[in-house]
């Protein structure tokens, strides 16, 4: 806290400066001033908390001080010290609700009393106002999801009287719905960074003369219903949303999605709906993208690709490799071009594709065989991808990780591939040994690991530990799954023992891991 103190006798205020015990009260600075015109040029460059002021001084009196000085802070305490008992005085510091009214000449005992009491004053008002704040701001939120609703009526709906807005929003105030949706959940900011970014979109809203309500759902998505008494221009609306697009920190991935504009509160659910139906199409667009109903193709009929799909195989399956990576591009270009599928339609498309390069790949025993694990994985995987060049880019490589195999392609050891294949589908077995391994290729346990270091320059529990590591690097890239679920989807019933082992094969722990790989 700040206090300023003003007197004109340099003795005085030296006196009381040493007298006070500053250490047990919560002033970090203390300003000085030895008539009212200097305390009041201080105060507008610095201003007080609290003042401490004589009231006879040259120039400017205590009282016009106190006066000016609560223009500047109307929640300022006031101290006022004097010599004088007069009457007219002691009225001018009760109508100015002064905290005391101290007579000269005065203990440290009384000025630290009085100073005890003004901050206790200070306290209390800054908490009625971050609770009168809150009250609003909690107000503010329910009024913007009670708007979403079909058949809102703003006529007796409380939250519009305790945001404060009644006498603002009217029959004709026209509303737009923009909705931020996240990569990543809210909460991996922190709360100053996070009421920072709403802080900063609020002044961008009410710089072009209109006001915002706004709530967060699912920790991930920022919806903002902004208002003003004309409908916007469309191209305000998109400079708005530039704006906003460069106060999100360049390491978060978003989509903004503006809705139609729609007037009067209870129409609000209109314009909701139509940014959260444009929202879907985001999947088709890049991180970052502003989606508007001007800049969204229209739809055609949604058909499944059955000739893509039919065409793509049999270049996998004759392996075309080219040809494969040319039907895959062309097929990517034309979604972008005319979204015909649904987000979830376009991923089983893509899951297909990936499962028949798979069952390809296990045919001519370049992999072993899918397990039920991995092919949940690659769904997941998939499902967790948000827009469709990650899938595309996800295929792409796919193709190329078999064209490499193929130019690589040799004669296993059988024995070495069916020892590949039963630790692929059953890496998350905790109880997994070299014992259930020998047994399933009819061999004894010394002469398995024999035959498998010599041939891969790996002793078996390496190779084990190294393919649960990978499993599990793949698990750590969805920031949705807990490292403890992690250990034990890849084959560890102790959490302590996985982080080891991880940390030994990749240098970094597991979380470490996740926040490089996250780009935390």
């Amino acid at each position: 806290m700040r206090i300023l103190i003003a007197d004109d006798e340099k003795l005085t205020r030296d006196g009381l400066i040493s007298s006070i015990s500053w250490d047990k009260l919560p002033f970090d600075h203390i300003d000085q001033a030895d008539d009212g015109i200097n305390a009041l040029q201080l105060a507008r460059t610095q201003v007080p908390d609290v003042l401490l002021t004589d009231i006879r001084m040259p120039r400017m009196n205590g009282i016009e001080l106190a006066e000016k000085i609560q223009e500047l802070n109307p929640h300022c305490p006031i101290i006022f010290m004097s010599g004088y008992s007069d009457k007219e005085y002691l009225m001018a510091a009760i109508k100015l609700k002064a905290v005391r009214y101290v007579e000269k000449p005065f203990t440290a005992e009384d000025l630290t009393e009085a100073l005890s009491e003004s901050v206790s004053t200070i306290l209390q008002t800054r908490a009625n106002q971050k609770s009168n704040a809150l009250f609003t701001r909690d107000a503010s939120s329910k009024l913007a999801q009670n708007m979403t609703r079909s058949g809102y009526s703003s006529k007796n709906d409380p939250a519009l009287d305790d945001s404060g807005l009644r006498d603002r929003i009217h029959p004709k105030t026209a509303f737009t719905t923009f909705i931020i949706k996240l990569k990543a959940s809210l909460n991996n900011l922190t709360e100053e960074g996070t009421t920072s970014i709403i802080n900063d979109i609020h002044r961008a809203v009410t710089r072009r003369n209109m006001s915002e309500i706004h709530f967060i759902k699912q920790d991930s998505v920022f919806v903002m219903h902004i208002f003003a008494d004309e409908r916007p221009a469309e191209s305000l609306l998109l400079r708005l949303a530039q704006e906003i697009k460069e106060l999100i920190p360049k390491d978060i991935s978003f989509f903004i999605s503006i809705g139609k504009t729609a007037v009067g509160a209870g129409k609000v659910f209109h314009s909701y709906n139509s940014a959260v139906i444009l929202l879907q199409s985001s999947f088709f667009y890049e991180y970052g993208s502003i989606l508007n109903y001007g800049n969204s193709p229209d739809p055609l009929p949604a058909n499944y690709p059955y000739e893509f799909a039919e065409d793509f195989t049999k270049a996998i399956q004759e392996k075309e490799l080219v040809r494969s990576r040319a039907l895959a591009e062309a097929f990517y270009h034309s979604l972008l071009h005319n979204h015909s599928l649904l987000a979830n339609g376009v991923k089983d498309v893509y899951y297909k594709l990936f499962m028949q390069i798979n069952m390809v790949q296990y045919d001519l025993k370049l992999q072993t065989e899918t397990s039920a694990a991995d092919s949940e994985s690659l769904l997941e995987t998939i499902s967790n991808c948000d827009i469709l060049r990650e899938l595309h880019m996800m295929l792409l490589a796919k193709i190329d990780e078999f064209a490499h195999r193929l130019q690589s392609l040799s004669q296993e050891n059988p024995t070495i591939f069916m020892i590949r294949d039963y630790i692929s589908r059953h890496y998350s077995d905790y109880s997994l040994s070299i014992k259930d391994i020998s047994d399933h290729v009819h061999l004894s346990s010394s002469y398995l690991c024999t035959v498998f270091k010599t041939e891969t320059g790996k002793t078996l529990n390496q190779y084990i530990t190294q393919f649960r590591v990978e499993k599990a690097k793949q698990l750590l890239a969805d920031p949705r799954n807990k490292i403890s679920d992690i250990s034990s989807r890849v084959g560890y019933s102790d959490g302590n023992y996985f982080g080891k082992s991880f940390k030994k094969e990749v240098g970094l722990s597991p979380s470490e891991y996740r926040e490089k790989k996250l780009g935390r």
